[in-house]
C-alpha cells in the first residue's frame, strides 16, 4: 500500500510527487491510501476529482504529470470533525461509495506485538501504553 497524506500547506506539485514517488511497479495494481488531515488546501476536491475520474494529476509550476493507473485502487480516508465539516467540504466525496467505521472499546486490541530478545518470536503482550478510558 503506498500512503499519500494531504496536509494544510501541500501544494499540487507535492501530490504529484508524493503519488509518483510509489515504489511498486507501474505494472503492479496498487493501493493508494489518501490520508486527509483535519485541514486540506481549498483545492483538495477538485485534485481528488482530477486524479480519480479524469485520471490525471498536474502540478502547474514544475509541470509534472501523474497518470492514474486503472488497476490501481484508492482508499481515502477522511477525519471526523465537529458536525462532519470535513466530510461536507469535499463535495466530490459525497459521491463516492463510502464505509464508516466505528471504533468501540470492545473491538480495540488490548494487547500488542512483542518480538523476543534473540528476533525470532512473536509473543502479544499487554499494552501497558494503551488507557482504556471508556466503556
Amino acid at each position: 500500500m503506498h500512503h499519500v497524506a494531504i496536509r494544510e500547506t501541500t501544494s499540487a506539485g507535492e501530490l504529484v510527487a508524493s503519488l509518483l514517488a510509489d515504489p511498486i511497479s507501474p505494472t503492479v495494481p496498487t493501493a493508494i491510501y489518501i490520508d486527509l488531515a483535519h485541514i486540506v488546501p481549498p483545492h483538495a476536491d477538485v485534485w481528488l476529482f482530477e486524479l480519480l475520474v479524469i485520471g490525471v494529476l498536474r502540478d502547474p509550476v514544475g509541470s509534472r504529470v501523474y497518470h492514474r493507473c486503472p488497476t490501481d485502487h484508492f482508499l481515502i480516508e477522511v477525519p471526523n470533525s465537529p458536525q462532519e465539516r470535513m466530510a461536507s467540504s469535499l463535495t466530490f466525496c459525497t459521491l463516492l461509495p463510502a464505509v464508516f467505521l466505528r471504533m468501540e472499546a470492545k473491538r480495540m486490541e488490548m494487547q500488542r506485538p512483542s518480538i523476543s530478545e534473540a528476533g525470532n518470536f512473536v509473543t502479544f503482550v499487554e499494552n501497558d501504553d494503551l488507557t482504556l478510558t471508556c466503556h
